[in-house]
């Protein structure tokens, strides 16, 4: 059979559910078949060459033919599937002990035909249910089983609260065998270096059975370390007791490491602004300093406590402090977030009122109160006097060069200079009589190699072309004059005479001293942007890559080679959408083309290791005619993207979700709703946002909440649940349960509550017309029973024995009722939760008082006790109750002379133990099974209440109940109770 066709089958519901009929009277199986076609599938065969079927229903006769195949089937699948056995009346009594063997095997429900069409259809869709009930509820293991993060399932009914269930992300995270762990405390993962006090606040919020979650170092299986960011929650029945804790394990280490890295990177940038020789400011948006480093009282004169908290304009001359003003006015509405790290001039305002001149560079960054600004601030006034001078000198030069074309030299046949222009005598540093009829390779020029080695006359240019006849191009070499050193390119050609012989060569001069620094300069440059750790790339003008540096090689995976030289358009698939890359071409082109000075955009890569988010800042290349080419720097923003669309998603849940969510400032007024507060309030956003919370609440829930946060800053928790009724714009009430968190801001200074708000209106609503339905009914119950017991007592009397004997069966039935009525009376507080405060009990005393009232009332019943002086335990009124139950139910149905009913207790470190046993009839395996289970089915209940209230009773203290056979005849109940105080 398919499971997983019938898995598909189960959750799309019931009209695609398949029913197998397997009845052997051909009528008996069309009639079936038209009675249940209308709501399901019907199929027909033998069950092991189906597809697959959701239910089965067959006859006794075909049952016998294929039990042990539907047995084989059942066995072999991991899901409820439901067999229905058709049994005719007539045959019901003689085959009443078969039956009773195959139910609860094979056979999960039996139905006496003929019957009406809709006990049919109820049996049918009971079982069918059943099924889909037990799909979802695999396809929910395996969910979890699949999960990445750890799952686990403790069971505190266990004095050591032990591990019932383990994922298998959890046994990927800890590198325990599932075997290994279960039964376990969670103490095992526990070593070293984990944190008690984390470990107690774990521990202490568990026995207060509140959820919890903690940072914990863990150890794997391995013995490797590992930071595990563990939540516990309490896992409640209907009766709102807790049976287990729920846990979910994630591996947090990565993290953890990465925030101690950052405060290790903080301390760093502390240590180096004390240190540092420049001013170091933050200002914030109202352009007050919120940071000064000591190196202010240098540059400004100023102590650091007379700056910080101070407008920046202290340290502005007067005649820019306006412009100071308005530019911190207008940046927020100029929609520019953000602001790199340039070098700005400005002047500042020292100490003693004169003026000093700066160099700025300035960085925005985000605050928890808001945007603030860093400078790093130097005195630049040596630099200023030394660039003036160099200004000076520059401005000579530069107007001998823009006059002056190029220099060009005539040397004769015998190495004399013949003529010079004017501008070779800037080139050479030589008035032109000071050239003409010198020798070109005079010693008097010292000429030199790029290494500053003398150059032989025979390789200086004119010599060579004179020489070999050959032209020369772009010879460089160094010349000094008057100490002066120069460089210089030599282009060399040879005049020829008639015969064609060189009689002279023209030289072309140009001192190429700037341009031998601007090469080195960008050699320099190079190297810089080579071990930059920011990915790095240079293209040119005609968009092939010119230069990467080893950041980017790494990240691409590939070597100089295959990449310099490379066309932009061949990277076009690295790009995450062509969107994104159109737009960086279209940059790229707009910056050659000198249309912008500079551009920065988010661009998300796909890479060999995973896509990745950059931040690229690009810029032109100066060249001599206009841009030459872009330079990029690209850094990794991917976790800070990552963390924005976090972001983003946490507070669509939280604006999506059905609870009230709102903050509220130390002075209790809203701060932030969510738009579930908005529509439940029936007030708009901007009336409740700094409303007081008293708008929705009265004064004493309002001084309830607040004695709550108080106290849990008090005792340094962060969270705690109250309940609080709201009363709306439109003058509606509201119960809520509330969760209230304590909110921080990164010092750990308090800045609010955090309120999230369950409605449970409509719950308790519904609870209170129970209370009051069930009051009603014990009444009239009683009151109808007795009315009956009245008629009884008169059928008992009368004269035919027949109706007397009827008479004495409705008597005592009636009575029975009404004894199962008065204990649910007795027992109503355990029944509907909600059981008065316990106390200290001596469960010994009172096993001695009940066990003499059994005696008195069947003297023929043997009842011993065996016990110590005391036990106490923790119980409420209630609990003497039970102890009454649970001694008459051992004697109830057999009250015989020789009964025997041994009562044991025992005391251990943190429950006691109450064992009774007798030696009448054992009680049916059936009402056993149900007892253990704790719930009832159509084919699994008891007879009365006794024993489910002694049951209830033990569960309401927080004990356990336990039944079972005794050998070779009665039963035993054993309850375990928490110890009392002495």
């Amino acid at each position: 059979m398919s499971d997983q066709r019938s898995e598909q089958a189960t959750l799309l519901g019931p009209a695609d559910e398949r029913v197998l009929l397997l009845v052997d009277g051909e009528r008996d199986r069309d009639l079936l078949a038209d009675r249940l076609a209308e709501r399901h599938e019907m199929v027909d065969g033998d069950p092991g060459d189906l597809e697959g079927f959701d239910l089965c229903i067959v006859d006794a006769r075909a049952y016998r033919r294929v039990a042990d195949e539907l047995s084989t089937l059942k066995g072999d699948i991991d899901t409820y599937l439901p067999v229905l056995l058709l049994v005719e009346d007539r045959d019901r009594v003689r085959e009443a002990e078969w039956l009773a063997e195959e139910v609860g095997g094979t056979v999960d429900d039996v139905l006496v035909v003929p019957t009406p069409k809709h006990e049919l259809d109820a049996r049918v869709g009971a079982l069918l249910r059943a099924r889909r009930q037990s799909r979802r509820l695999a396809l929910f293991r395996r969910a979890i089983d699949e999960a990445t993060i750890g799952v686990s399932i403790t069971d505190p009914t266990h004095p050591e609260n032990p591990l019932v269930y383990v994922n298998d992300g959890f046994c990927r995270l800890t590198g325990y065998d599932r075997e290994a762990v279960l039964g376990r405390n969670c103490r095992f993962l526990q070593g070293p270096g984990t944190d008690e006090a984390t470990v107690d606040r774990v521990r202490a919020a568990t026995d207060a059975e509140e959820p919890v979650t903690a940072e914990l170092l863990n150890y794997r299986a391995d013995g490797e370390p590992f930071w595990n960011l563990l939540t516990i929650a309490p896992v409640q029945d209907d009766g709102g007791e807790v049976t287990h804790f729920l846990g979910f394990q994630r591996d947090v280490t990565e993290r953890v490491r990465s925030e101690r890295e950052v405060r290790r990177e903080r301390q760093r940038f502390e240590a180096m602004a004390r240190t540092a020789t420049d001013a170091i400011l933050v200002v914030d948006t109202d352009g007050l300093v919120r940071y000064a480093n000591p190196a202010v009282e240098r540059v400004f004169g100023y102590d650091p406590d007379d700056v910080e908290s101070r407008p920046l304009t202290k340290l502005i001359p007067e005649r820019y402090q306006a412009s100071h003003r308005e530019g911190f006015r207008r940046y927020p509405e100029a929609g520019e977030r953000n602001v790199d790290w340039e070098l700005a001039r400005f002047s500042g305002r020292h100490a003693d009122g004169h003026e000093v001149p700066l160099e700025v560079s300035l960085a925005e960054f985000e605050g928890p109160d808001g945007p603030l600004f860093a400078g790093i601030v130097r005195d630049v006034t040596e630099r200023e006097e030394l660039q003036a001078e160099l200004r000076t000198e520059r401005e000579l030069l530069e107007g001998v060069f823009q006059t002056s074309p190029v220099g060009i030299v005539v040397v004769g046949s015998d190495g004399d200079i013949l003529r010079a222009n004017r501008a070779a005598e800037a080139e050479l540093g030589l008035e032109r009589s000071e050239i003409v009829s010198r020798t070109y390779a005079d010693p008097d020029w010292e000429a030199f190699d790029l290494d500053g080695e003398p150059i032989p006359d025979a390789d200086l240019p004119a010599g060579r072309v004179l020489r070999t006849g050959e032209p020369i191009e772009d010879y460089r070499h160094g010349i000094r004059v008057d100490g002066e050193t120069r460089w210089i390119s030599v282009n060399a050609a040879p005049m020829t005479d008639e015969d064609g012989a060189v009689d002279a060569v023209v030289t072309s001069v140009e001192d190429i001293t700037a341009r031998l620094e601007r090469e080195r300069e960008l050699e320099r440059y190079e190297t810089l942007v080579e071990t930059m750790e920011d990915a790095a790339l240079i293209y040119d003008e005609d968009k092939r890559l010119r230069f990467v540096n080893d950041t980017l090689r790494e990240a691409l995976s590939a070597s100089r080679e295959n990449i310099e030289g490379s066309h932009l358009s061949e990277f076009g698939a690295m790009f995450a959408d062509t969107v994104t890359f159109e737009a960086y071409e279209a940059v790229i082109d707009d910056l050659l083309a000198g249309r912008r000075t500079e551009a920065e955009m988010d661009v998300e890569f796909v890479l060999p290791d995973g896509n990745a988010v950059t931040n690229i800042a690009l810029a032109p290349v100066p060249g001599e005619d206009g841009p030459s080419g872009v330079v990029a720097v690209a850094r990794d923003v991917t976790d800070r993207v990552q963390r924005e669309r976090e972001l983003e998603r946490y507070e669509t849940i939280v604006e999506s979700t059905l609870d009230l969510i709102y903050v509220v400032d130390p002075d209790g007024r809203f701060v932030r709703v969510n738009d579930a507060t908005v529509e439940a309030s029936g007030y708009n956003r901007e009336k409740l946002l700094g409303s007081h919370a008293s708008l929705v609440t009265d004064e004493r829930t309002v001084d309830h909440m607040e004695s709550l946060v108080r106290e849990l800053l008090r005792e340094g928790r962060e969270q705690t649940f109250t309940e609080a009724s709201m009363v709306f714009a439109d003058g509606t009430r509201r119960e809520y349960v509330c969760s209230l968190s304590v909110l921080r801001d990164d010092d750990g200074e308090f800045q609010g509550t955090v309120v999230v708000a369950h409605d449970v209106t409509d719950l308790r609503d519904h609870k209170r017309r129970l209370s009051v339905l069930d009051r009603v009914l014990r009444h009239n119950l009683r009151n109808r029973m007795n009315v009956i017991l009245g008629y009884a007592g008169e059928l008992t009397d009368h004269s035919d024995p027949a109706v007397a004997e009827f008479g004495a069966e409705i008597e005592d039935s009636a009575a029975d009722l009404l004894e199962l009525s008065e204990s649910a009376r007795r027992f109503e507080s355990v029944i509907s939760g909600e059981a008065e405060a316990t106390r200290s009990v001596d469960v010994v005393g009172l096993l001695e008082t009940t066990a003499e009232s059994v005696r008195v009332e069947h003297p023929g019943v043997t009842v011993s006790l065996d016990a110590p002086e005391a036990a106490p335990v923790q119980a409420h009124e209630t609990f003497e109750l039970a102890l009454e139950e649970l001694l008459e139910n051992a004697v109830r149905h057999d009250d015989r002379a020789g009964l025997s009913v041994e009562v044991s207790v025992s005391v251990g470190d943190d429950d006691v133990e109450i064992r009774v046993a007798d030696d009448g009839p054992t009680l049916p395996e059936v009402y056993r099974r149900a007892l253990s289970v704790g719930t009832e089915s159509p084919l699994e209940h008891t007879q009365g209440l006794g024993l489910w209230l002694v049951r209830w009773t033990a569960e309401s203290l927080g004990g356990a109940f336990r039944v079972e056979a005794r050998d070779p005849r009665g039963t035993i109940v054993t309850l375990s109770l928490p110890r009392g105080g002495e």
